[in-house]
Protein backbone atom coordinates (compact mmCIF):
# COMPACT_ATOMS: atom_id res chain seq x y z
CA UNK A 1 0.00 0.00 0.00
CA UNK A 2 1.63 3.58 -1.30
CA UNK A 3 1.63 6.45 1.14
CA UNK A 4 -1.58 8.28 0.13
CA UNK A 5 -3.40 5.02 0.35
CA UNK A 6 -1.97 4.89 3.92
CA UNK A 7 -2.46 8.38 4.38
CA UNK A 8 -6.06 8.09 3.65
CA UNK A 9 -6.25 5.13 6.27
CA UNK A 10 -5.26 6.98 9.23
CA UNK A 11 -7.59 9.67 8.36
CA UNK A 12 -10.26 7.77 7.95
CA UNK A 13 -9.47 6.12 11.70
CA UNK A 14 -8.85 8.96 13.42
CA UNK A 15 -11.94 10.85 12.13
CA UNK A 16 -13.92 7.63 12.36
CA UNK A 17 -12.65 7.47 16.47
CA UNK A 18 -13.40 11.29 17.20
CA UNK A 19 -9.72 11.98 17.76
CA UNK A 20 -8.07 15.48 16.95
CA UNK A 21 -4.85 15.48 15.48
CA UNK A 22 -2.81 16.46 18.60
CA UNK A 23 -5.04 13.98 20.78
CA UNK A 24 -3.12 11.35 18.33
CA UNK A 25 0.02 13.12 18.22
CA UNK A 26 0.30 13.00 22.13
CA UNK A 27 -0.27 9.30 21.88
CA UNK A 28 2.45 8.85 19.13
CA UNK A 29 4.88 10.60 20.21
CA UNK A 30 5.00 12.66 16.77
CA UNK A 31 4.01 16.18 16.09
CA UNK A 32 1.18 17.24 15.02
CA UNK A 33 2.91 18.38 11.56
CA UNK A 34 3.82 14.50 11.19
CA UNK A 35 -0.27 13.64 11.55
CA UNK A 36 -0.42 16.19 8.58
CA UNK A 37 2.29 14.70 6.85
CA UNK A 38 1.26 11.32 7.20
CA UNK A 39 -2.40 12.30 6.28
CA UNK A 40 -1.33 14.05 3.19
CA UNK A 41 0.31 11.22 2.25
CA UNK A 42 4.11 12.91 2.38
CA UNK A 43 5.37 10.91 5.42
CA UNK A 44 4.85 7.13 6.20
CA UNK A 45 4.77 5.30 9.82
CA UNK A 46 7.43 3.51 11.72
CA UNK A 47 7.49 0.00 12.17
CA UNK A 48 6.74 1.33 16.03
CA UNK A 49 4.52 4.12 15.05
CA UNK A 50 2.46 1.49 12.71
CA UNK A 51 1.64 -0.75 15.84
CA UNK A 52 0.92 1.79 18.38
CA UNK A 53 -1.54 3.54 15.75
CA UNK A 54 -3.17 0.10 15.40
CA UNK A 55 -3.67 -0.59 19.65
CA UNK A 56 -4.80 3.26 19.67
CA UNK A 57 -7.26 3.02 16.64
CA UNK A 58 -8.30 -0.28 17.64
CA UNK A 59 -7.80 -1.62 13.82
CA UNK A 60 -5.70 -4.75 12.67
CA UNK A 61 -2.45 -4.08 11.30
CA UNK A 62 -3.35 -5.27 7.56
CA UNK A 63 -6.14 -2.29 8.00
CA UNK A 64 -2.94 0.01 7.72
CA UNK A 65 -1.05 -2.02 4.94
CA UNK A 66 -3.41 -3.90 2.84
CA UNK A 67 -5.52 -2.73 0.56
CA UNK A 68 -7.90 -5.56 0.50
CA UNK A 69 -9.27 -4.97 3.78
CA UNK A 70 -12.43 -2.97 3.85
CA UNK A 71 -12.27 0.40 5.10
CA UNK A 72 -14.95 0.79 7.70
CA UNK A 73 -17.89 3.12 8.01
CA UNK A 74 -17.64 3.12 11.66
CA UNK A 75 -14.79 2.50 14.46
CA UNK A 76 -15.23 -1.29 15.88
CA UNK A 77 -15.67 -0.70 19.33
CA UNK A 78 -15.24 -2.95 22.54
CA UNK A 79 -17.60 -2.82 25.74
CA UNK A 80 -16.29 -4.86 28.35
CA UNK A 81 -19.37 -5.22 31.08
CA UNK A 82 -16.53 -6.60 33.73
CA UNK A 83 -13.23 -6.92 33.78
CA UNK A 84 -10.72 -4.61 31.50
CA UNK A 85 -8.88 -7.27 28.83
CA UNK A 86 -4.72 -7.17 29.59
CA UNK A 87 -3.12 -5.62 26.33
CA UNK A 88 -2.70 -9.36 24.58
CA UNK A 89 -6.38 -9.67 24.01
CA UNK A 90 -6.64 -6.77 21.81
CA UNK A 91 -4.53 -8.59 19.68
CA UNK A 92 -7.55 -11.40 19.35
CA UNK A 93 -10.19 -8.51 19.04
CA UNK A 94 -8.20 -6.96 15.92
CA UNK A 95 -8.04 -10.13 14.32
CA UNK A 96 -11.43 -10.67 15.08
CA UNK A 97 -12.13 -7.38 13.49
CA UNK A 98 -10.06 -8.78 9.87
CA UNK A 99 -12.31 -12.19 10.28
CA UNK A 100 -15.58 -10.37 10.33
CA UNK A 101 -14.58 -8.16 7.75
CA UNK A 102 -13.18 -10.56 5.60
CA UNK A 103 -16.34 -12.83 5.83
CA UNK A 104 -18.09 -9.62 4.84
CA UNK A 105 -15.36 -9.26 1.69
CA UNK A 106 -16.03 -13.16 0.66
CA UNK A 107 -19.57 -12.08 0.28
CA UNK A 108 -19.40 -9.19 -1.69
CA UNK A 109 -16.51 -10.85 -4.08
CA UNK A 110 -18.89 -14.12 -4.56
CA UNK A 111 -22.41 -11.42 -4.60
CA UNK A 112 -23.64 -13.50 -1.66
CA UNK A 113 -26.93 -11.03 -0.59
CA UNK A 114 -26.78 -11.55 2.93
CA UNK A 115 -31.25 -12.64 3.70
CA UNK A 116 -31.11 -13.77 7.32
CA UNK A 117 -30.73 -11.92 10.43
CA UNK A 118 -30.88 -13.73 14.06
CA UNK A 119 -33.99 -12.88 15.70
CA UNK A 120 -34.10 -10.36 18.63
CA UNK A 121 -36.28 -11.57 21.88
CA UNK A 122 -37.22 -8.58 24.43
CA UNK A 123 -36.28 -9.42 27.89
CA UNK A 124 -36.36 -6.90 30.76
CA UNK A 125 -32.88 -7.44 32.78
CA UNK A 126 -32.93 -9.92 35.23
CA UNK A 127 -33.01 -8.54 38.96
CA UNK A 128 -31.88 -12.19 40.24
CA UNK A 129 -30.28 -15.53 39.59
CA UNK A 130 -33.35 -17.31 39.63
CA UNK A 131 -35.41 -14.62 37.61
CA UNK A 132 -32.03 -15.19 35.49
CA UNK A 133 -32.52 -18.66 35.15
CA UNK A 134 -36.12 -18.86 34.41
CA UNK A 135 -35.57 -16.14 31.49
CA UNK A 136 -32.91 -18.70 29.80
CA UNK A 137 -35.17 -21.17 30.08
CA UNK A 138 -38.11 -19.40 28.77
CA UNK A 139 -35.90 -18.40 26.15
CA UNK A 140 -34.52 -21.09 24.99
CA UNK A 141 -38.02 -22.77 24.94
CA UNK A 142 -38.94 -20.03 22.35
CA UNK A 143 -36.06 -20.22 20.57
CA UNK A 144 -36.04 -24.20 19.98
CA UNK A 145 -40.30 -23.74 18.91
CA UNK A 146 -38.89 -21.24 16.51
CA UNK A 147 -36.44 -23.17 14.84
CA UNK A 148 -39.08 -26.01 15.01
CA UNK A 149 -36.00 -28.14 16.85
CA UNK A 150 -38.88 -29.89 19.10
CA UNK A 151 -37.21 -31.95 21.86
CA UNK A 152 -34.61 -33.79 19.36
CA UNK A 153 -31.03 -33.15 20.92
CA UNK A 154 -29.20 -30.38 18.84
CA UNK A 155 -26.13 -32.09 17.65
CA UNK A 156 -24.31 -29.27 15.51
CA UNK A 157 -25.47 -26.04 17.02
CA UNK A 158 -22.94 -24.39 14.79
CA UNK A 159 -25.10 -25.09 11.67
CA UNK A 160 -27.94 -24.12 13.45
CA UNK A 161 -26.77 -20.63 14.07
CA UNK A 162 -25.11 -20.52 10.77
CA UNK A 163 -28.21 -20.47 9.37
CA UNK A 164 -29.58 -17.62 10.93
CA UNK A 165 -27.29 -15.91 9.81
CA UNK A 166 -24.12 -16.09 11.88
CA UNK A 167 -20.62 -15.88 11.04
CA UNK A 168 -18.51 -18.08 13.99
CA UNK A 169 -14.78 -18.17 14.19
CA UNK A 170 -12.90 -20.53 16.59
CA UNK A 171 -9.64 -18.78 18.04
CA UNK A 172 -7.27 -19.44 20.41
CA UNK A 173 -7.54 -16.44 23.11
CA UNK A 174 -4.23 -15.60 25.17
CA UNK A 175 -6.04 -15.38 28.45
CA UNK A 176 -8.98 -18.28 29.12
CA UNK A 177 -10.19 -15.46 31.41
CA UNK A 178 -12.60 -15.16 27.98
CA UNK A 179 -14.53 -18.04 26.59
CA UNK A 180 -15.39 -15.61 23.55
CA UNK A 181 -16.94 -12.24 22.57
CA UNK A 182 -19.81 -11.59 19.75
CA UNK A 183 -20.21 -8.32 18.01
CA UNK A 184 -23.28 -6.88 16.07
CA UNK A 185 -23.88 -4.45 14.10
CA UNK A 186 -25.49 -3.20 9.83
CA UNK A 187 -22.29 -3.63 7.75
CA UNK A 188 -20.88 -6.82 9.11
CA UNK A 189 -24.02 -8.43 10.85
CA UNK A 190 -23.61 -10.66 14.12
CA UNK A 191 -20.18 -12.57 14.65
CA UNK A 192 -19.00 -14.79 17.71
CA UNK A 193 -15.80 -15.81 18.12
CA UNK A 194 -14.74 -18.58 20.67
CA UNK A 195 -12.13 -19.09 22.81
CA UNK A 196 -9.93 -22.43 20.86
CA UNK A 197 -7.87 -22.81 23.68
CA UNK A 198 -10.66 -24.05 26.02
CA UNK A 199 -12.12 -27.85 25.87
CA UNK A 200 -13.40 -28.81 22.28
CA UNK A 201 -16.46 -30.36 24.26
CA UNK A 202 -16.67 -26.76 26.36
CA UNK A 203 -17.42 -25.17 22.51
CA UNK A 204 -21.45 -26.24 21.95
CA UNK A 205 -22.34 -24.28 24.85
CA UNK A 206 -19.88 -21.80 24.97
CA UNK A 207 -21.33 -20.91 21.64
CA UNK A 208 -24.87 -21.33 22.29
CA UNK A 209 -24.28 -18.94 25.45
CA UNK A 210 -22.86 -15.91 22.92
CA UNK A 211 -25.84 -17.03 21.06
CA UNK A 212 -28.19 -16.26 23.96
CA UNK A 213 -26.47 -12.28 24.14
CA UNK A 214 -27.30 -12.02 20.71
CA UNK A 215 -30.42 -12.90 20.62
CA UNK A 216 -31.08 -10.50 23.69
CA UNK A 217 -28.23 -8.20 24.37
CA UNK A 218 -26.76 -7.29 21.21
CA UNK A 219 -27.34 -3.35 20.96
CA UNK A 220 -30.15 -1.49 18.97
CA UNK A 221 -27.88 0.87 17.44
CA UNK A 222 -26.22 -0.12 14.67
CA UNK A 223 -22.17 1.11 15.97
CA UNK A 224 -19.64 -1.36 16.07
CA UNK A 225 -19.52 -2.96 19.13
CA UNK A 226 -18.22 -6.15 20.63
CA UNK A 227 -19.30 -7.78 24.30
CA UNK A 228 -17.48 -10.33 26.35
CA UNK A 229 -18.43 -12.97 28.60
CA UNK A 230 -16.62 -13.28 32.02
CA UNK A 231 -18.49 -12.55 34.97
CA UNK A 232 -20.61 -15.87 36.24
CA UNK A 233 -22.47 -13.30 38.85
CA UNK A 234 -24.14 -11.10 36.69
CA UNK A 235 -27.56 -12.15 36.07
CA UNK A 236 -27.16 -11.10 32.35
CA UNK A 237 -24.58 -13.90 32.27
CA UNK A 238 -26.57 -16.43 34.40
CA UNK A 239 -29.46 -16.11 31.92
CA UNK A 240 -27.63 -17.25 29.14
CA UNK A 241 -26.08 -19.95 30.63
CA UNK A 242 -29.01 -20.74 31.54
CA UNK A 243 -30.36 -20.55 28.03
CA UNK A 244 -27.58 -22.56 26.88
CA UNK A 245 -28.52 -25.60 29.23
CA UNK A 246 -31.95 -25.83 28.55
CA UNK A 247 -31.15 -25.58 24.78
CA UNK A 248 -28.94 -28.26 25.00
CA UNK A 249 -31.16 -30.12 27.47
CA UNK A 250 -35.03 -28.86 27.37
CA UNK A 251 -37.04 -30.22 29.99
CA UNK A 252 -39.25 -32.53 28.47
CA UNK A 253 -36.30 -33.71 26.32
CA UNK A 254 -34.29 -34.78 29.67
CA UNK A 255 -37.99 -36.34 30.74
CA UNK A 256 -38.42 -38.25 27.40
CA UNK A 257 -34.74 -39.68 27.41
CA UNK A 258 -34.79 -40.86 31.23
CA UNK A 259 -38.13 -42.55 30.30
CA UNK A 260 -36.57 -43.99 27.35
CA UNK A 261 -33.83 -45.45 29.47
CA UNK A 262 -36.26 -46.60 32.33
CA UNK A 263 -34.72 -44.96 35.03
CA UNK A 264 -36.98 -43.27 37.93
CA UNK A 265 -36.36 -39.98 38.23
CA UNK A 266 -35.07 -40.12 41.77
CA UNK A 267 -32.44 -43.03 40.87
CA UNK A 268 -30.24 -40.87 38.06
CA UNK A 269 -27.17 -42.20 38.88
CA UNK A 270 -23.51 -40.52 37.42
CA UNK A 271 -23.68 -43.17 34.56
CA UNK A 272 -26.54 -41.65 33.40
CA UNK A 273 -25.55 -38.47 33.16
CA UNK A 274 -22.92 -39.71 31.23
CA UNK A 275 -25.01 -40.52 28.66
CA UNK A 276 -27.33 -38.18 28.61
CA UNK A 277 -23.90 -35.60 27.84
CA UNK A 278 -23.39 -38.07 25.08
CA UNK A 279 -26.80 -37.48 23.62
CA UNK A 280 -27.57 -33.83 24.07
CA UNK A 281 -24.00 -32.90 23.39
CA UNK A 282 -22.98 -31.04 26.19
CA UNK A 283 -20.44 -30.95 28.49
CA UNK A 284 -20.61 -33.37 31.64
CA UNK A 285 -20.05 -29.94 33.85
CA UNK A 286 -23.04 -28.66 31.89
CA UNK A 287 -25.16 -31.72 31.90
CA UNK A 288 -24.69 -32.42 36.07
CA UNK A 289 -26.02 -28.28 36.68
CA UNK A 290 -28.96 -29.12 33.96
CA UNK A 291 -29.70 -32.01 36.21
CA UNK A 292 -29.25 -29.69 39.41
CA UNK A 293 -31.34 -27.37 37.38
CA UNK A 294 -34.05 -29.66 36.73
CA UNK A 295 -34.34 -31.02 39.94
CA UNK A 296 -33.15 -34.19 39.23
CA UNK A 297 -29.95 -33.40 42.02
CA UNK A 298 -29.27 -31.90 45.03
CA UNK A 299 -26.64 -28.67 44.87
CA UNK A 300 -24.97 -31.80 46.98
CA UNK A 301 -25.37 -34.50 44.67
CA UNK A 302 -23.97 -32.33 41.38
CA UNK A 303 -20.79 -31.45 43.66
CA UNK A 304 -20.16 -35.04 44.20
CA UNK A 305 -21.08 -35.84 40.70
CA UNK A 306 -18.57 -32.93 39.35
CA UNK A 307 -15.80 -34.41 41.85
CA UNK A 308 -15.41 -38.07 39.69
CA UNK A 309 -12.10 -39.15 39.39
CA UNK A 310 -11.00 -38.38 35.86
CA UNK A 311 -14.14 -37.03 34.18
CA UNK A 312 -12.37 -36.05 31.29
CA UNK A 313 -11.39 -40.17 30.40
CA UNK A 314 -14.30 -41.33 31.90
CA UNK A 315 -16.27 -38.66 29.26
CA UNK A 316 -14.45 -39.64 26.15
CA UNK A 317 -14.72 -43.34 26.97
CA UNK A 318 -18.76 -42.81 27.32
CA UNK A 319 -18.29 -40.77 23.90
CA UNK A 320 -16.24 -43.50 22.09
CA UNK A 321 -18.67 -46.48 23.58
CA UNK A 322 -21.57 -44.57 21.98
CA UNK A 323 -22.65 -44.91 18.45
CA UNK A 324 -23.37 -41.26 17.75
CA UNK A 325 -20.96 -39.36 15.49
CA UNK A 326 -19.05 -36.48 17.61
CA UNK A 327 -19.04 -33.30 15.33
CA UNK A 328 -15.82 -31.71 14.07
CA UNK A 329 -15.66 -28.59 15.31
CA UNK A 330 -12.32 -28.05 13.60
CA UNK A 331 -12.54 -29.15 10.10
CA UNK A 332 -12.06 -25.77 7.70
CA UNK A 333 -14.26 -27.64 5.64
CA UNK A 334 -17.58 -27.95 7.94
CA UNK A 335 -17.76 -23.90 8.63
CA UNK A 336 -19.21 -21.32 6.14
CA UNK A 337 -16.00 -19.00 6.28
CA UNK A 338 -13.86 -21.41 4.96
CA UNK A 339 -16.23 -22.98 2.46
CA UNK A 340 -16.38 -19.53 1.16
CA UNK A 341 -13.34 -18.49 0.80
CA UNK A 342 -12.65 -21.73 -1.26
CA UNK A 343 -15.62 -21.20 -3.32
CA UNK A 344 -13.80 -17.62 -4.12
CA UNK A 345 -10.63 -19.72 -5.13
CA UNK A 346 -12.47 -22.19 -7.06
CA UNK A 347 -14.30 -19.23 -9.40
CA UNK A 348 -10.50 -18.11 -9.35
CA UNK A 349 -11.65 -14.61 -7.24
CA UNK A 350 -8.41 -15.17 -5.05
CA UNK A 351 -5.14 -16.58 -5.48
CA UNK A 352 -3.50 -19.65 -3.82
CA UNK A 353 -1.82 -17.32 -1.14
CA UNK A 354 -4.72 -15.20 -0.20
CA UNK A 355 -6.74 -18.69 0.32
CA UNK A 356 -3.72 -19.93 2.64
CA UNK A 357 -3.92 -16.60 4.66
CA UNK A 358 -7.72 -16.53 5.06
CA UNK A 359 -7.62 -20.49 6.06
CA UNK A 360 -4.70 -19.60 8.57
CA UNK A 361 -2.57 -22.73 6.87
CA UNK A 362 0.48 -22.79 4.18
CA UNK A 363 0.04 -23.24 0.83
CA UNK A 364 0.36 -26.69 0.46
CA UNK A 365 -2.58 -27.50 2.97
CA UNK A 366 -4.34 -24.77 1.39
CA UNK A 367 -4.27 -26.56 -2.02
CA UNK A 368 -4.74 -29.45 -0.19
CA UNK A 369 -8.70 -27.80 1.10
CA UNK A 370 -8.86 -27.14 -1.90
CA UNK A 371 -8.89 -30.38 -3.74
CA UNK A 372 -10.94 -31.84 -0.79
CA UNK A 373 -13.83 -28.95 -1.29
CA UNK A 374 -14.38 -30.05 -5.01
CA UNK A 375 -15.29 -33.60 -3.87
CA UNK A 376 -17.40 -31.94 -1.76
CA UNK A 377 -19.65 -28.82 -3.54
CA UNK A 378 -22.23 -29.22 -6.06
CA UNK A 379 -22.08 -26.96 -9.11
CA UNK A 380 -25.66 -26.19 -8.25
CA UNK A 381 -25.18 -25.87 -4.98
CA UNK A 382 -24.44 -21.61 -4.65
CA UNK A 383 -27.40 -20.70 -7.34
CA UNK A 384 -29.51 -19.83 -4.34
CA UNK A 385 -27.06 -17.75 -2.88
CA UNK A 386 -26.97 -15.31 -5.90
Amino acid sequence: MGLQALGTRFHEARVAGGLSESTVSERLGITEADIQAIESGIRGLSANELIEASKFFRRPLKFFTEAEVPMPSQPFSVLFRTLQPAPVDYEALFEFETLCRSFTWLEQVLQIERTVQPHRYQFSVPQSMQEAEVQGEELANEERKRLDLGLDPVRDPFQILESQGIRIFVRPLKTENYTGFFHSDAELGCCILLNSKLHVHRRAFDLLHEYAHVLVDRPQEETHQVHDKHDDHDPIERRAEAFAAAFLIPRLGAERFFADQNVAADSIGVSDAFRLMVTSGASFRATVNRLRQLGYWSPKQAKIALSTKEITRTAERYRLASSIDPVDFDSPLNRRFSQLALRAYSRSEISIGKLAELLEVDISEARRFARLSDQKFEPEADSPDR
